[in-house]
Parts: C-alpha cells; structure tokens; sequence
C-alpha cells in the first residue's frame, strides 16, 4: 500500500507499518482476541483506503491460515466479513470451495453487494500447481524460526554464483572462489537488561484459561492478582519467572490513560476502574513497536536480560508475553 518507500534489505516497505500481537501460533488458543485484531485491522485499512486514491484502487490482498475446519472457518468467514472481500480464491481444495460457495452469498461486501438478496462474493477455484505439497508442522516451525531470526539478524544475502572457468572480459582469469566463512548478518541486534522493578509484563487472557476458571497460569507466568479477566482480549498484568527464558515478547508504543478518560467512562455508566484496569486497555488499544527476545531470567539479580533490534532505549517497558519460544542457534 506504499509506492513511494525502498529499503535495501526488504525492497518496497510500508512506511508506517500495523503490527498486532496475537501470542501465539494457534488461532484456537483465544479466538476472539483473533476477532478483534481482525476488527482493528479491518478499520485501519478502510481508513487508509479512504485516503488514498491509489491505494482504493489497487484493494489489498489477505493471506488466511490453513485452517478451515471447525473454528478456523469461522474465523475464516469472519474474515471476509470484516474486510467486506468482495473476491475469495480457493486453490486445490473442492470442499472448502463448496462450504464457500454457500456461505459467501450471505457476506455484504465494499460495494454493498450481498447480505439478503444481494450477488455476495465471487468465489474462484484455482488448480494447484504440479509439484506443490502441503507443508508439515515441522517445516513451519522452522520457517517461523528463520522469519524471527531475520527480524533481528536481516535477511541472509543468496550466495554469490559461482566462478565461471572462462577468463573475463579483460581477458584476466577470474579471482579464485571465496570458501569458508559464510557472508555476514546485515544487521547486529543490541542486548539490554532490564530491572523487575522498572518493567511491566502483561499477558493475553484466553478463552482456555476462563473456562479452567480463576487466575490460570499462562506458559507458567504467574498472574499478579485476582481471577482472570472476562474479556479474553484484555491485558493480565504477571509477575517475571524463568518461564519467560527465550520467550518473545510485544514491545507496545504506550500512552498513560489520562483522568478525562476515566471519568467520561464514569459519566457513561461504566463502573469505575482501577488504574492497572485502565493502563491494561490503553495496551490493548495501542501498536506494536517491535519485538525482543528474552535471554536469560536472573532471580537473583532481579533482571530480565532481552536481545532487541538496536540499542537505543525502548519505545516503553510495557512488554506482552505470548507462548511463541525462539531458542537462537
């Protein structure tokens, strides 16, 4: 959706990117946080779309996840509701094209079309290319590792071609192959180590651990204080543990909830809130500034020490844990 910015290690890039931190790998783990991402995403692309004429133009394009029994195709369709997709192409897969065929002439799309009476989404099956196999856990586990590892490290350059035995242009003999040493990381992440008492750790409170009742662990972090939430989209506040040894963790750009705030929530019939409440939906609320990766857990100490992508301060010492490990090899 940027025709204007180039960088060199990833080519175009958004100039102002939307990061949400779901938590996990399993849409199943809390299925209406997924929901509400979905929601906030969707807005925030209408809102681009809105202004910017080329961008409306050119419309945008969603990549589901594999499932789509059950859970995940609900969460697929609530997709194409929020995102009013006007257009759905299935490859290979004739009983999703049929369950599709059905369901998508219900979902209103941009334009208005659909809903009761209306044409609905126009559903394309598409045949799979020959050769093509359906990746294994094991193989996504390990692209997943490789896409964190490229988030702090770059992206390793391909390998040079190799030397042709043909003189040159200059008619000199080309230099003798490089072997050994691979090429260097483009980029050099920073560790920093941060004091319990300065950090603030908060967790996703998921429709699992409500329904085993008050205050679960989650991935052994121990919750603060109190039953869990309600609302599986708010914030758990918990306490450092050498769980969190290789954990990932959300960096949010965090605004303090001003009083004014508080008080019109008061002024419009809503129980009034305590001030680690109000900081929770403020985070809730808020963008995802980057990642760091949790290194080592001192107890001793009383210091959490993370790799982070420069060493520069953070943008704020609210971190959101998750149950995503990536152990660095």
């Amino acid at each position: 959706m940027d025709a204007h910015t180039l960088t060199v290690t990833e080519g175009f890039e958004l100039s102002n990117k939307l990061s949400l931190w779901y938590g996990t790998s399993n849409l199943a783990d809390n299925p209406e946080l997924f929901k509400a991402q979905v929601t906030r995403l969707a807005a925030a692309v209408d809102a681009r779309l809105a202004g910017d004429s080329n961008a409306a133009s050119s419309g945008c394009i969603i990549n589901t996840c594999g499932w789509i029994d059950g859970g995940g195709y609900e969460l697929l369709t609530y997709i194409l509701s929020a995102f009013k997709v006007n257009v759905v192409l299935v490859m290979g897969h004739d009983r999703l094209y049929q369950q599709l065929l059905k369901t998508c002439t219900n979902i209103k799309t941009a334009d208005g079309a659909g809903g009761s009476g209306g044409a609905g989404v126009t559903v394309v099956k598409l045949p799979r290319s020959g050769g093509v196999v359906q990746r294994d856990e094991r193989f996504r586990n390990r692209l997943r590792s490789t896409r964190v590892k490229e988030y702090f490290y770059g992206r390793v350059p391909p390998p040079p071609p190799p030397p042709s035995a043909t003189s040159g242009a200059d008619g000199m003999a080309p230099p003798p192959a490089r072997s050994g040493m691979p090429p260097p990381l483009p980029l050099s992440p920073f560790p920093i180590e941060l004091k319990f008492s300065k950090v603030k750790l908060w967790a996703h409170v998921g429709r699992s651990q409500q329904m085993n009742g008050a205050a679960a662990n989650i991935d052994g972090l121990m919750p603060v204080v109190g039953a869990a939430a309600k609302d599986p989209t708010m914030l758990q506040r918990t306490k450092p543990s050498v769980a969190l040894l290789h954990t990932l963790l959300a960096v949010h750009h965090f605004t303090p909830p001003t009083p004014a705030s508080a008080s019109s929530a008061a002024e419009d019939g809503a129980a009034e809130e305590d001030e680690e409440t109000r900081q929770a939906r403020a985070l809730a609320a808020s963008n995802v500034a980057g990642y760091v990766v949790v290194q080592d857990v001192s107890l001793e100490r009383q210091t959490i020490a993370v790799l982070a992508p420069s060493p520069a301060a953070l943008p704020s010492l609210h971190l959101v844990c998750g149950t995503v490990k990536w152990l660095e090899h």
